[in-house]
Protein backbone atom coordinates (compact mmCIF):
# COMPACT_ATOMS: atom_id res chain seq x y z
CA UNK A 1 0.00 0.00 0.00
CA UNK A 2 1.38 3.31 -0.79
CA UNK A 3 0.65 7.04 1.07
CA UNK A 4 1.60 10.31 0.08
CA UNK A 5 4.35 8.43 -1.46
CA UNK A 6 5.80 6.53 1.17
CA UNK A 7 5.50 2.56 0.41
CA UNK A 8 3.83 0.41 3.50
CA UNK A 9 4.11 -3.27 3.89
CA UNK A 10 2.68 -5.68 6.32
CA UNK A 11 1.55 -9.40 5.66
CA UNK A 12 -1.42 -10.48 6.90
CA UNK A 13 -1.83 -14.53 6.92
CA UNK A 14 -5.64 -14.83 8.76
CA UNK A 15 -7.22 -12.24 5.59
CA UNK A 16 -8.43 -15.12 3.36
CA UNK A 17 -10.80 -12.93 1.01
CA UNK A 18 -11.13 -9.64 -0.54
CA UNK A 19 -13.06 -8.24 2.63
CA UNK A 20 -10.74 -9.34 5.14
CA UNK A 21 -8.15 -7.96 2.94
CA UNK A 22 -9.93 -4.48 2.35
CA UNK A 23 -10.69 -4.50 6.46
CA UNK A 24 -6.32 -5.00 7.09
CA UNK A 25 -5.68 -2.12 4.84
CA UNK A 26 -8.68 -0.05 6.39
CA UNK A 27 -6.78 -1.08 9.69
CA UNK A 28 -3.40 -0.03 8.24
CA UNK A 29 -4.43 3.33 6.84
CA UNK A 30 -5.96 4.07 10.94
CA UNK A 31 -2.59 3.33 11.85
CA UNK A 32 -0.65 4.93 9.51
CA UNK A 33 -2.38 8.27 10.15
CA UNK A 34 -2.00 7.82 14.03
CA UNK A 35 1.99 7.84 13.38
CA UNK A 36 2.57 4.91 14.14
CA UNK A 37 4.53 4.29 11.28
CA UNK A 38 7.47 6.79 10.13
CA UNK A 39 9.02 8.33 6.65
CA UNK A 40 10.69 5.79 5.85
CA UNK A 41 7.41 3.11 6.18
CA UNK A 42 8.44 1.12 9.29
CA UNK A 43 6.55 0.89 12.63
CA UNK A 44 7.26 3.62 14.72
CA UNK A 45 10.30 2.43 17.40
CA UNK A 46 11.39 -0.83 15.37
CA UNK A 47 14.64 0.68 14.95
CA UNK A 48 17.27 -1.24 16.59
CA UNK A 49 18.41 0.86 19.51
CA UNK A 50 22.74 0.10 19.33
CA UNK A 51 22.56 0.61 15.48
CA UNK A 52 20.87 3.94 16.30
CA UNK A 53 23.29 5.11 18.73
CA UNK A 54 26.58 4.29 16.73
CA UNK A 55 25.30 5.33 13.08
CA UNK A 56 22.97 8.13 13.92
CA UNK A 57 23.81 9.56 17.86
CA UNK A 58 27.30 9.16 17.77
CA UNK A 59 28.34 10.58 14.42
CA UNK A 60 25.92 13.82 15.39
CA UNK A 61 27.38 14.52 18.94
CA UNK A 62 30.95 13.87 17.22
CA UNK A 63 30.05 16.96 14.94
CA UNK A 64 28.95 18.84 17.52
CA UNK A 65 30.96 18.45 20.50
CA UNK A 66 34.81 18.86 20.93
CA UNK A 67 35.32 16.75 23.88
CA UNK A 68 32.84 13.25 23.51
CA UNK A 69 34.88 11.18 25.77
CA UNK A 70 31.61 10.82 28.09
CA UNK A 71 29.57 10.62 25.56
CA UNK A 72 31.05 7.55 23.83
CA UNK A 73 31.61 6.12 27.42
CA UNK A 74 28.39 6.15 28.25
CA UNK A 75 26.88 5.55 24.88
CA UNK A 76 29.05 2.03 24.82
CA UNK A 77 27.96 1.16 28.69
CA UNK A 78 23.94 1.62 27.55
CA UNK A 79 24.03 -0.13 24.00
CA UNK A 80 26.05 -3.06 26.18
CA UNK A 81 22.85 -2.90 28.66
CA UNK A 82 20.16 -2.15 25.54
CA UNK A 83 21.84 -4.55 23.02
CA UNK A 84 19.09 -6.34 20.71
CA UNK A 85 16.16 -4.11 22.26
CA UNK A 86 14.25 -2.03 19.32
CA UNK A 87 13.41 2.03 20.48
CA UNK A 88 9.67 0.98 21.08
CA UNK A 89 11.17 -2.23 23.79
CA UNK A 90 12.87 0.16 26.11
CA UNK A 91 10.33 1.37 28.39
CA UNK A 92 10.12 3.53 31.62
CA UNK A 93 10.25 0.22 33.43
CA UNK A 94 13.04 -1.48 31.61
CA UNK A 95 15.05 2.21 32.05
CA UNK A 96 14.12 1.75 36.11
CA UNK A 97 15.74 -1.79 36.09
CA UNK A 98 18.90 -0.03 34.66
CA UNK A 99 19.24 2.88 37.62
CA UNK A 100 18.65 0.11 40.03
CA UNK A 101 21.53 -2.10 38.31
CA UNK A 102 23.63 1.01 38.42
CA UNK A 103 22.88 2.49 41.72
CA UNK A 104 23.91 -0.82 43.29
CA UNK A 105 26.93 -1.62 41.02
CA UNK A 106 30.68 0.01 41.40
CA UNK A 107 32.27 2.52 39.24
CA UNK A 108 36.04 1.47 37.50
CA UNK A 109 37.78 2.55 40.93
CA UNK A 110 35.52 -0.06 42.70
CA UNK A 111 33.67 3.21 44.30
CA UNK A 112 30.38 2.72 44.84
CA UNK A 113 28.65 4.61 42.04
CA UNK A 114 26.82 7.74 43.09
CA UNK A 115 23.21 8.86 42.20
CA UNK A 116 24.50 12.13 39.79
CA UNK A 117 26.45 9.79 37.54
CA UNK A 118 23.26 8.05 36.89
CA UNK A 119 21.45 10.58 36.45
CA UNK A 120 23.65 11.80 33.77
CA UNK A 121 23.83 8.48 32.21
CA UNK A 122 19.99 8.92 32.02
CA UNK A 123 20.63 12.27 30.44
CA UNK A 124 22.42 10.74 27.47
CA UNK A 125 19.88 8.27 27.05
CA UNK A 126 17.30 11.02 27.02
CA UNK A 127 19.15 12.83 24.39
CA UNK A 128 18.79 9.86 22.07
CA UNK A 129 15.83 9.62 22.67
CA UNK A 130 14.75 12.90 21.68
CA UNK A 131 16.93 12.52 18.30
CA UNK A 132 14.78 9.58 17.65
CA UNK A 133 12.23 11.61 17.69
CA UNK A 134 13.61 13.93 15.78
CA UNK A 135 13.86 11.49 13.35
CA UNK A 136 10.20 10.35 13.50
CA UNK A 137 12.04 6.95 14.30
CA UNK A 138 10.02 6.98 18.14
CA UNK A 139 6.92 8.49 19.38
CA UNK A 140 7.40 9.57 23.22
CA UNK A 141 10.60 9.64 25.01
CA UNK A 142 10.44 6.80 27.88
CA UNK A 143 13.15 8.42 30.28
CA UNK A 144 10.55 11.55 30.93
CA UNK A 145 9.15 9.06 33.38
CA UNK A 146 12.15 8.13 35.40
CA UNK A 147 11.89 9.95 38.90
CA UNK A 148 14.51 10.59 41.08
CA UNK A 149 14.14 11.04 44.99
CA UNK A 150 14.66 14.42 46.54
CA UNK A 151 18.04 14.90 46.97
CA UNK A 152 18.94 11.63 45.99
CA UNK A 153 21.35 13.17 43.37
CA UNK A 154 23.59 15.81 45.37
CA UNK A 155 26.75 15.34 45.84
CA UNK A 156 27.26 16.29 49.75
CA UNK A 157 30.84 15.23 49.71
CA UNK A 158 32.85 18.50 50.98
CA UNK A 159 36.45 17.24 51.86
CA UNK A 160 38.95 20.10 51.20
CA UNK A 161 42.94 19.72 51.70
CA UNK A 162 43.84 21.55 54.88
CA UNK A 163 46.63 24.21 54.42
CA UNK A 164 48.69 21.91 56.77
CA UNK A 165 47.74 18.81 54.98
CA UNK A 166 48.95 20.30 51.58
CA UNK A 167 52.28 21.40 53.34
CA UNK A 168 52.82 18.44 53.92
CA UNK A 169 51.82 16.59 50.77
CA UNK A 170 53.03 18.92 47.94
CA UNK A 171 56.94 17.82 48.93
CA UNK A 172 56.13 13.94 48.90
CA UNK A 173 54.63 15.07 45.43
CA UNK A 174 57.75 16.20 44.03
CA UNK A 175 58.74 12.77 43.35
CA UNK A 176 56.31 12.91 40.31
CA UNK A 177 56.38 16.13 38.53
CA UNK A 178 53.54 15.74 36.60
CA UNK A 179 51.22 14.50 39.09
CA UNK A 180 52.16 17.64 40.90
CA UNK A 181 51.65 19.94 38.19
CA UNK A 182 48.67 18.70 37.29
CA UNK A 183 47.88 19.20 41.76
CA UNK A 184 48.64 22.71 41.35
CA UNK A 185 46.53 23.36 38.31
CA UNK A 186 43.46 21.66 40.08
CA UNK A 187 44.26 23.92 43.25
CA UNK A 188 44.15 27.13 41.66
CA UNK A 189 41.76 26.80 38.65
CA UNK A 190 38.88 24.08 40.16
CA UNK A 191 39.63 22.22 36.80
CA UNK A 192 38.53 18.38 37.09
CA UNK A 193 41.26 15.50 36.36
CA UNK A 194 40.53 15.05 32.65
CA UNK A 195 40.04 18.43 31.76
CA UNK A 196 43.57 19.18 33.16
CA UNK A 197 45.08 15.85 31.54
CA UNK A 198 43.56 16.95 27.78
CA UNK A 199 44.80 20.68 28.35
CA UNK A 200 46.98 21.60 25.12
CA UNK A 201 49.38 24.33 24.60
CA UNK A 202 47.18 25.98 22.22
CA UNK A 203 44.68 26.89 25.09
CA UNK A 204 46.72 29.06 26.49
CA UNK A 205 47.01 32.54 26.49
CA UNK A 206 49.87 34.30 28.03
CA UNK A 207 49.11 37.86 27.35
CA UNK A 208 45.74 37.52 28.93
CA UNK A 209 47.25 34.99 31.30
CA UNK A 210 44.01 32.76 30.61
CA UNK A 211 43.37 29.12 29.75
CA UNK A 212 40.45 27.74 27.29
CA UNK A 213 39.27 24.51 28.72
CA UNK A 214 36.13 22.63 27.41
CA UNK A 215 33.23 22.09 30.31
CA UNK A 216 31.05 19.25 31.18
CA UNK A 217 28.34 18.78 28.07
CA UNK A 218 31.61 20.42 25.40
CA UNK A 219 31.04 23.98 26.55
CA UNK A 220 33.98 25.86 25.86
CA UNK A 221 35.51 28.36 28.58
CA UNK A 222 38.16 30.73 29.93
CA UNK A 223 39.72 30.92 32.98
CA UNK A 224 42.14 33.24 34.34
CA UNK A 225 45.68 31.88 36.08
CA UNK A 226 46.81 33.23 38.96
CA UNK A 227 50.45 33.35 39.62
CA UNK A 228 50.93 29.82 40.82
CA UNK A 229 49.03 28.25 37.73
CA UNK A 230 50.53 31.00 35.38
CA UNK A 231 53.88 29.15 36.34
CA UNK A 232 53.39 25.49 35.64
CA UNK A 233 51.53 26.38 32.42
CA UNK A 234 53.53 28.31 31.11
CA UNK A 235 56.72 26.16 31.66
CA UNK A 236 54.48 22.98 30.06
CA UNK A 237 53.34 24.81 27.11
CA UNK A 238 56.89 25.78 26.29
CA UNK A 239 57.84 21.83 25.73
CA UNK A 240 54.44 20.19 25.29
CA UNK A 241 54.25 16.23 25.06
CA UNK A 242 53.35 14.93 21.66
CA UNK A 243 50.19 16.31 20.00
CA UNK A 244 50.85 19.74 21.86
CA UNK A 245 49.32 18.71 24.99
CA UNK A 246 50.71 20.09 28.17
CA UNK A 247 50.43 16.55 29.75
CA UNK A 248 52.11 13.26 28.41
CA UNK A 249 50.14 10.78 30.63
CA UNK A 250 46.55 11.79 30.26
CA UNK A 251 45.04 8.30 31.03
CA UNK A 252 44.27 9.52 34.56
CA UNK A 253 45.28 6.66 36.16
CA UNK A 254 48.11 7.84 38.29
CA UNK A 255 45.89 10.63 39.57
CA UNK A 256 42.67 8.38 40.30
CA UNK A 257 43.84 5.25 40.83
CA UNK A 258 43.80 3.41 44.51
CA UNK A 259 47.56 2.70 43.50
CA UNK A 260 48.64 5.30 41.17
CA UNK A 261 51.34 8.15 42.09
CA UNK A 262 48.75 10.87 43.82
CA UNK A 263 47.73 8.17 46.33
CA UNK A 264 50.97 6.73 46.79
CA UNK A 265 52.16 10.35 47.98
CA UNK A 266 48.86 10.81 49.87
CA UNK A 267 49.66 8.14 52.48
CA UNK A 268 53.33 8.90 52.74
CA UNK A 269 51.82 12.16 54.17
CA UNK A 270 49.79 10.46 55.88
CA UNK A 271 46.34 11.94 54.42
CA UNK A 272 43.36 9.93 54.25
CA UNK A 273 39.96 10.18 53.05
CA UNK A 274 41.09 13.00 50.27
CA UNK A 275 40.76 12.13 46.44
CA UNK A 276 41.86 14.20 43.84
CA UNK A 277 38.72 15.32 42.33
CA UNK A 278 38.74 17.13 46.37
CA UNK A 279 41.07 19.42 45.00
CA UNK A 280 38.29 21.25 43.35
CA UNK A 281 36.53 21.24 46.43
CA UNK A 282 39.58 22.87 48.37
CA UNK A 283 39.46 25.48 45.52
CA UNK A 284 35.72 26.33 45.74
CA UNK A 285 36.01 26.18 49.22
CA UNK A 286 39.11 29.04 49.56
CA UNK A 287 38.42 31.29 46.95
CA UNK A 288 34.33 31.77 48.57
CA UNK A 289 36.45 33.62 51.26
CA UNK A 290 37.42 35.63 48.40
CA UNK A 291 35.00 36.69 46.10
CA UNK A 292 30.72 36.13 45.78
CA UNK A 293 29.20 32.94 45.17
CA UNK A 294 28.67 34.19 41.90
CA UNK A 295 32.43 34.44 40.78
CA UNK A 296 32.60 30.92 42.08
CA UNK A 297 29.65 29.67 40.18
CA UNK A 298 31.46 30.79 37.07
CA UNK A 299 34.95 29.71 37.78
CA UNK A 300 33.86 25.95 38.45
CA UNK A 301 32.00 26.48 35.20
CA UNK A 302 28.08 25.66 36.51
CA UNK A 303 26.89 28.96 34.60
CA UNK A 304 26.79 29.33 30.64
CA UNK A 305 28.93 32.44 29.88
CA UNK A 306 29.28 33.77 26.08
CA UNK A 307 32.63 33.94 25.13
CA UNK A 308 32.31 36.95 22.88
CA UNK A 309 34.07 39.93 24.81
CA UNK A 310 34.27 37.55 27.85
CA UNK A 311 37.83 38.86 28.46
CA UNK A 312 36.43 42.58 28.62
CA UNK A 313 33.48 41.19 30.52
CA UNK A 314 33.78 42.75 34.24
CA UNK A 315 33.03 39.29 35.67
CA UNK A 316 35.80 38.00 34.00
CA UNK A 317 38.04 40.79 35.76
CA UNK A 318 35.94 39.28 39.15
CA UNK A 319 37.13 36.12 37.91
CA UNK A 320 40.85 36.91 37.85
CA UNK A 321 41.04 39.10 41.28
CA UNK A 322 39.68 36.05 42.85
CA UNK A 323 42.36 33.62 42.25
CA UNK A 324 44.83 35.79 42.13
CA UNK A 325 43.92 36.22 45.82
CA UNK A 326 44.59 32.71 46.48
CA UNK A 327 48.48 33.10 45.70
CA UNK A 328 48.66 35.65 48.23
CA UNK A 329 46.49 34.37 50.85
CA UNK A 330 48.92 32.79 53.19
CA UNK A 331 50.50 29.65 53.20
CA UNK A 332 49.91 28.77 49.91
CA UNK A 333 52.73 30.94 48.27
CA UNK A 334 55.33 28.86 50.77
CA UNK A 335 54.18 25.22 50.15
CA UNK A 336 54.03 26.02 46.24
CA UNK A 337 57.59 27.13 45.65
CA UNK A 338 58.86 23.25 45.96
CA UNK A 339 60.56 22.47 42.71
CA UNK A 340 58.28 21.20 39.65
CA UNK A 341 60.88 19.54 38.00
Amino acid sequence: MQVRGVKYYRQVPEAHTKEQARVAEATLRKEIFEGRYGRDGQEIGSTDFVKFVREVFLPSAHGRLKDTHQVDYVSEVLCRHFRGKRLKDITPMLIERYKRQRLTGNSKQGRPRHAATVKNEIGILSRIFNQAIDNDLVGLNPCRKVRWGKGQTDCRRERVLSREEQARLWPELERYPEVLDAAVIALNTGLRKMGILRLKAEDFDPARRALRYTAKGGRVRWLPLNAEAFGVVSRLAAEPAPGGYLFRARSGGSLSNATGAFHLAMRRAGITGFRFHDLRHTFASRVREHTDAFTVRDLLGHADVQMTGLYTNPQFEEMRRAVEALSSSGAEGKVLEFKTG
